[in-house]
């Protein structure tokens, strides 16, 4: 199992919201690089990035963070937000990230993930954050009405790197993953499934490898010291 240590980038600081609300964030860090220059030496293997302001405006804007990142890491760097075009999804694995996370444009235009899978397989990722089993979408703000388990089904047999699934009422609350929503996402797709939301200690990790997940995102409870990253990347590997 891959640990993804999280760096949420907006305005372009290091953050954490609440549930999604972009009026509730907690702000770790003015110089994202640096935390994850600190993550590397704990031995993170990929660090996960999203930008925010990008995810809720459908544009690249917190490019010059994304580059001082990948200049201060030797790890791969997988980036979301606001990747809603084929010039963007060049643009982002031009400047060397390892892959490329679609989340609105996932839903909103197939197209693109088509794309995607005709010239760059493996290169991307599907972001699918959901509430009560809708696909919600922009910054998690407008409900897609696609249901995460038809959605599933379509994209299955894609070269697609891993879905990265958000339970949105538990992100960033840190009251555990929702498990019975990826064991039963691993009941429909063998693409490799990335947890997200809610983790909130070594426990809700353990339970995420048991359970078979590919990898887990977890951001605040790194943050506030609820997870020793270094300690807990050695034991899930």
């Amino acid at each position: 199992m891959i640990i993804f240590p999280a760096i949420d980038i907006l305005d372009g600081n290091c953050v954490r919201l609440y549930k999604g609300d972009y009026d509730q964030k907690t702000v770790y860090s003015s110089t994202p690089a640096d935390i994850a220059k600190s993550f590397c030496e704990k031995g993170a293997e990929f660090i996960h990035c999203v930008d925010l302001n990008g995810a809720k405006y459908g544009e690249v804007v917190n490019d010059d963070v994304v580059k001082a990142i990948l200049e201060n890491v030797d790890v791969p760097i997988q980036i979301g937000g606001g990747i809603r075009n084929k010039d963007t999804v060049k643009h982002y694995l031009d400047l060397g990230v390892n892959r490329v996370i679609l989340g609105t444009a996932a839903v909103t235009d197939f197209s693109l993930v088509e794309y995607c899978a005709e010239n760059y397989p493996h290169r991307f990722c599907l972001s699918l954050d959901v509430l009560d089993e809708n696909i919600m979408l922009k910054g998690w703000v407008e409900n897609s009405n696609v249901k995460l388990f038809d959605y599933l089904k379509k994209v299955e047999g894609m070269p697609v790197s891993a879905i990265v699934a958000t339970d949105i009422s538990r992100d960033g609350a840190m009251v555990g993953a929702a498990n019975e929503m990826y064991k039963r996402m691993m009941d429909i797709t063998d693409i490799p499934v990335i947890a997200s939301g809610g983790i909130s200690c070594r426990e809700d990790v353990i339970s995420l490898r048991d359970a078979g997940l590919y990898g887990a995102i977890t951001g605040k409870a790194i943050y506030e010291g609820k997870i020793d990253l270094e300690s807990l990347i050695r034991e899930v590997k």
